[in-house]
């Protein structure tokens, strides 16, 4: 028999931190914390008392929920982005509790920079309280998109015994080359806008990060329980002064520059200063990214490889807030998995540990979905082995070859200021936008552009393509954006995946890891010399059909998205195709390669 839908019991709540500063936080507990069916409850120890749950966290700058226009019913789960997550984990016995960071939303503080030190201390301090609560089994998970997959990320590093699993997904490695600065070039249009949403969340005000809809509805961050008439939460706000965060990216040029003259760089609040930590606690972890969706694939299999903790990766084929689809080969598609059952997936994930139960000892595995063949597929290695390099050269006249040109020939070309993947890229997805490339044809005429032959037979990609340039610069700071696409037999162009480099960043020839980023890492471009340019296309997987041909097209500029104060001399590049240094494509090929 199901069981009767009880509501939850739902308090929002002050909680003060070690320097008197008061979080604001969301506690939603199940008021009949029994899991449905016959799974047993999640006590930690017998007791005479009622069940004791555990907790699942998410903490964020985005409001904790929401303050509407119209009032919700008393006892009514609060309203944010993250309602139908938190909804399903009470059904399964398990208790919320959403935090408004440091400095945003209700709660005091300053907010100097994402996930300040002070803002990490916090959530630990957050969950020594919920330990402490007499409903608590003395465990907690946390789980969240985006700069709630971050802090949920770094709540594992924080070394708190009762942290005993997370879910984090569509969030950044490295917050200078991931996001703010992919391939070394400012991403001005995502950062002036998200910079701009931040504001107004500080000023209470609904951004446009929040949608038409959502600006209607929501008419601010929810008060807390005590201050029901937004006395003291209005002075919070009067009060703070957090500093824009355009402002603070725009001065920096290099990974290790100060953010907004803060003695802390971008890398250094970043995920990946947190490894060490990570390695040490080994907390098991669920990571999440997108083919689509920034570096967030990326992320996730960066991750896979540093860190045993990560026990499974899923990178699929959707926008940055999981809900629509984003495979070119399957346009208006649902996205796969659906909502509901990425759902299910996180809390299959968490349930376990929020038990008591041992880590599963299945191996780590990468679950990935092919885009055009519309599946997904495991693999334990990165690429997975059936994956081969095959090579192809870009030749003079635009042609793609197979074999490489045994003469040598050289091709000047000029760079088009106005190139641009639209405001439908992955890069725009992170505010929360739909993709769409559409048909690339037009935009590939501002391009400089090399074509295949028609492929006999379908071939799969899954891995990270590399492009290689034999190149001269006529400028001392040129930004290249490389494009893998595919040209159906209409001539119809399909966006697959991208490659960003400011040259100053390549890295020298046999050098191992890829470039840091760093002020003292940084080659000058001398015009005219010669440079051996590799660049590292965001990973794909991806099944082109028979009788679609491979594009390169290359450009100076993503009009729309980058930074374009390149001069006409950095557009100025000369390539050379064949000989001993040719300019090549080498792509990871799944099975025989064609």
């Amino acid at each position: 028999m199901a069981r009767r839908k009880v509501s939850p019991i739902v308090q929002s709540l002050w909680i003060p931190m070690r320097d008197g500063v008061r979080i604001a936080i969301d506690v939603i507990r199940p008021a009949d914390p029994a899991p449905p069916g016959d799974g047993p409850p999640f006590d930690a120890a017998p007791s005479d008392g009622p069940p004791r749950v555990p907790a699942v966290m998410s903490m964020t700058r985005y409001w904790r929920s929401f303050r509407l226009r119209v009032p919700q019913s008393p006892g009514s789960v609060p309203i944010s982005p993250n309602t139908p997550l938190h909804t399903a984990l009470l059904d399964r016995g398990i208790a919320v509790v959403a935090v408004d960071g440091r400095g945003t939303g209700a709660s005091e503080g300053a907010w100097p920079h994402p996930w300040s030190v002070d803002e990490v201390a916090d959530h630990r301090e957050i969950v020594d309280w919920i330990v402490a609560q007499p409903w608590s089994n003395g465990r907690v998970a946390a789980t969240g998109i985006s700069y709630e997959g971050t802090t949920a990320m770094l709540l594992a590093a924080s070394g708190h015994r009762a942290v005993v699993a997370v879910a984090p997904g569509s969030f950044e490695f490295d917050a200078f080359a991931d996001i703010a600065f992919p391939g070394g070039v400012l991403d001005r249009s995502f950062m002036s806008a998200w910079s701009e949403s931040a504001s107004l969340l500080d000023e209470d005000r609904s951004p446009p990060l929040f949608g038409t809809v959502g600006r209607l509805l929501v008419a601010g961050a929810r008060p807390v329980d005590e201050d029901r008439r937004r006395v003291e939460l209005t002075k919070i706000v009067a009060a703070r002064a957090n500093p824009s965060v355009f402002d603070s990216v725009a001065r920096i040029r290099f990974a290790d520059d100060p953010y907004g003259g803060q003695d802390v760089s971008l890398t250094d609040l970043s995920v990946r200063s947190y490894l060490p930590a990570l390695r040490e606690h080994a907390v098991p972890a669920q990571v999440w990214g997108s083919w689509m969706d920034g570096a967030t694939a990326d992320m996730a299999l960066r991750l896979f490889a540093e860190l045993p903790s990560v026990r499974e990766a899923r990178i699929g084929a959707w926008i940055h807030t999981g809900e629509k689809h984003a495979s070119p080969f399957a346009e208006g598609a649902a996205p796969n998995p659906t909502a509901h059952d990425r759902r299910v997936q996180i809390i299959e994930f968490l349930e376990g540990p929020l038990r008591g139960e041992p880590q599963p000892g299945h191996e780590k595995l990468i679950h990935y979905f092919t885009m055009g063949e519309e599946r997904w597929h495991s693999t334990p290695t990165w690429p997975p082995a059936t994956a081969r390099p095959t090579t192809s050269y870009l030749g003079a006249e635009g042609a793609l070859l197979a074999e490489r040109p045994v003469t040598v020939a050289t091709e000047r070309v000029m760079l088009d200021p106005r190139a641009s993947t639209g405001t439908g890229n992955r890069w725009f997805t992170e505010l929360a936008r739909p993709v769409r490339y559409g048909d690339r044809a037009r935009a590939d005429t501002r391009m400089t552009v090399w074509t295949g032959a028609a492929l006999a037979e379908p071939l799969t990609l899954t891995g990270h393509p590399v492009v290689r340039l034999h190149v001269r610069s006529a400028g001392e700071d040129p930004v290249v954006f490389v494009y893998l696409e595919a040209v159906d037999p209409r001539g119809r162009v399909s966006y697959l995946t991208e490659g960003i480099l400011r040259l100053i960043h390549r890295t020298p020839p046999g050098a191992e890891s890829g470039p840091t980023f760093r002020r003292a890492d940084a080659l000058p471009v001398v015009p005219g010399e010669p440079m051996d340019v590799s660049i590292r296309l965001y990973a794909t997987s991806v099944r082109i059909p028979a009788r679609w041909r491979l594009r390169v097209a290359l450009a100076g500029a993503d009009a729309d998205s980058f930074e374009t104060g390149s001069s006409d001399l950095d557009r100025d590049l000369t390539l050379e195709y064949g000989g001993e240094r040719p300019s090549s494509l080498v792509l990871p090929v799944v099975g025989e390669a064609v």
